[in-house]
Order: C-alpha cells, then sequence, then structure tokens
C-alpha cells in the first residue's frame, strides 16, 4: 500500500509546485511505487493552493 505517510511526504517535497504539477508529481510517484503491478483501482486527486 502507498500509504498517507508516503503521500505526505510527497506532498510536503513538492509544496513550491503549481496545483498542477503537484497533481502529476503525486501520480509520476504513484506510478514508480506500484511498478508493472496492475492498478486496481481509480485516482482521484484534488490539490487546491491558497497563496497570502
Amino acid at each position: 500500500m502507498f500509504g498517507k505517510e508516503r503521500f505526505k511526504d510527497l506532498i510536503k517535497q513538492n509544496a513550491h509546485l503549481s496545483a498542477e504539477e503537484l497533481i502529476e508529481s503525486i501520480i509520476e510517484g504513484l506510478l514508480a511505487f506500484r511498478k508493472s503491478i496492475r492498478q486496481a483501482d481509480d485516482i482521484t486527486l484534488v490539490v487546491i493552493k491558497i497563496t497570502a
């Protein structure tokens, strides 16, 4: 399982990116993690960035 901690780490490492780039980074991380294993479920991500 990819897990919450790995997911949070990806977000922290890439927080400087735009919302679209962050989504791309997370999906790349998921794909790298699962390697050639068939995807069993869908992937849905929503990123909202608030800038002050």
